[in-house]
């Protein structure tokens, strides 16, 4: 079985924390395992027993690494990083480099495209990765391919029991066996189950490892919606949690499946050198002109490339990914990218005796975060300026509400945030993962204060829960303890979701026993009035007051 790397995190973070380790290490400096943890470790993003920044790091080391939490989730993340070609290694396997796609990652406006390009590039067995076992395999496109021929759902453990443990996804006969083994299985509930323990015990694995091997996998299907999770009682012999695929999932599967070559290290052995530079160049460029960034200033004719491959291939549609499946030595050659030399400056250095200086040294290391200003013009700004054109406010509000109700975290978060920005109040949304920032969005002032608002999107509840209020107060907790943007004692917390409570005498019960306990103001607000005042701000060209928001307690309802 492939086993994939877990961090514990979201598509999310996996990529903003890479964004964050590219920002913060010169591009032109190696660096290592031990430098992504000082970095990581102290800037609260990744965190170790609880504790974050210097306690965590300083507490959570150990001389047998193999313990040290951190050090091994950095580990993980490097896996995923190699693994999808933005950082590689040489002959020292944990000492790293950007490469140039994952400069490119970083500058993309819209991550997404590049993003996917990245995991279906993703093949084993390749130049950049030991991994263990014998097998060939393209994961993400074998996936789909499966959930395509089941008719278009695949679940977890079929995952593990099929494409996961194909041993050659180039085999025809081999995929239709799997296939088939996979559909039988389907008809008997108990048989599928003892084919899956089968399988474990085979591998000395539990059923639990199996599972995590799966988290990176379904959270890729997931966050760039190839699939999207479903009850399922038509294609199983009882009903189902498993994936379905999603429209989108089709049309990326058919863009890579149709009319296209897939170039695997096998494939490489009978090409001479002069075809491999030629197919890493097109392969590489091909990509960047398909995730929109502009190639016209190469020092090569493209377009000649193109028809040369087209010749030599049959077909200019290549899967095919240099910085996934070829060394690093060739790669820098290929390209005529500059090697790094010179190892990043540790502030952070494991074996050092704990001293005053070292903590004042890491100190030193924290990057404060700087909230970039929003302006009132975004997306959700714009699409309701069009509909008041020929809408009511009233109307506008009702129309665009029933567009967000399947909205998951991913889309309804940064929406709130738009929201919120288009009411002239600046909104920050913290990136996943970030524990010293436990809320999901942040109302700023100019004058010294913040609200921290507790999000909850309608496939989470579609009704503000009780839950919601408690973690409301939480995140007040938390930013008064640590002090991580300005926030005063007096200023309001809020929750914000789709629907106000079901059970609105509880909620406004546990709000005003808090304020006795606590001295906190907690405010609920649904969907409805969070537009409603928008969508009077846009019409009439004005802002509400922070002051406004931040004294508001209770339940608000117009």
């Amino acid at each position: 079985m492939h086993r994939f790397p877990n961090p514990g995190s979201t598509l999310d973070n996996i990529v903003n924390i890479f964004v964050f380790i590219y920002e913060n290490i010169d591009r032109n400096n190696i660096f290592n395992l031990h430098d992504m943890q000082e970095i990581l470790v102290l800037n609260g993003l990744i965190s170790s027993s609880g504790n974050i920044g210097i306690e965590a790091l300083l507490g959570g080391s150990n001389k047998d690494l193999s313990r040290d939490k951190t050090y091994n989730q950095c580990k993980m993340y490097a896996e995923i990083y190699r693994s999808l070609g933005w950082i590689q290694s040489g002959e020292k396997a944990l000492l790293y480099n950007f490469t140039l796609l994952g400069d490119h990652v970083v500058r993309a406006t819209n991550r997404t495209p590049i993003i996917s390009k990245c995991f279906l590039g993703m093949a084993f067995p390749n130049e950049v990765l030991a991994v263990k076992g014998d097998y060939e395999l393209r994961p993400f496109v074998a996936i789909l391919k499966t959930m395509k021929r089941l008719n278009g759902v695949l679940s977890r453990d079929e995952m593990i029991l099929g494409p996961l443990s194909l041993s050659d996804d180039t085999n025809d006969q081999k995929f239709d066996e799997m296939c088939q083994n996979l559909i039988n299985l389907r008809l008997d509930s108990d048989d599928f189950n003892e084919a899956l323990d089968k399988m474990t015990k085979a591998r000395k694995i539990s059923k639990t490892t199996a599972g995590n091997y799966t988290r990176l996998p379904l959270g890729v299907l997931r966050d760039l919606d190839w699939a999207l999770p479903v009850e399922d009682n038509v294609n199983y012999s009882k009903i189902q949690n498993t994936y379905k695929m999603t429209q989108n999932g089709k049309s990326v599967l058919a863009s890579v499946i149709n009319n296209h070559r897939d170039i695997r290290m096998k494939n490489l052995k009978s090409l001479s050198e002069d075809k491999i530079v030629k197919l890493s160049k097109y392969s590489f460029y091909k990509t960047l002109e398909y995730c929109n960034f502009d190639i016209s200033n190469l020092d090569f004719d493209f377009s000649k490339l193109t028809n040369e491959i087209n010749s030599e291939f049959g077909t200019d549609n290549i899967l095919f990914s240099p910085f996934q499946q070829l060394s690093r030595d060739t790669l820098f050659d290929i390209f005529q990218d500059s090697m790094p030399v010179t190892k990043r400056a540790s502030t952070y250095v494991p074996t050092e005796n704990v001293s005053q200086n070292t903590v004042s040294r890491l100190q030193e290391s924290i990057i404060p975060v700087e909230n970039e200003p929003h302006t009132e013009s975004n997306a959700f700004s714009k699409e309701v300026q069009l509909l008041l054109h020929d809408h009511t406010e009233e109307e506008v509000a009702s129309k665009i509400k029933e567009t967000y109700k399947g909205y998951t975290k991913e889309k309804f978060y940064p929406l709130i945030g738009n929201i919120f920005n288009s009411m002239g109040i600046q909104c920050d949304i913290p990136p996943h993962g970030v524990n010293s920032r436990r809320w999901d969005a942040i109302l700023l002032s100019e004058e010294e204060d913040s609200i921290p608002i507790e999000i909850k999107s309608p496939t989470e509840e579609l009704h503000i829960s009780v839950k919601a209020v408690r973690q409301a107060l939480e995140n007040k907790i938390i930013l008064q303890s640590r002090q991580a943007v300005p926030n005063k004692q007096e200023t309001s917390t809020y929750a914000v979701g789709f629907e106000l409570p079901n059970a609105r005498a509880e909620v406004s019960e546990l709000i005003n026993d808090i304020e006795k306990i606590y001295g906190i103001k907690i405010a609920i607000m649904g969907i409805d009035e969070l537009l409603r005042l928008s969508v009077n701000c846009i019409a009439a060209n004005k802002t509400i007051a922070f002051d406004n928001l931040a004294k508001t307690k209770g339940i608000i309802n117009g």
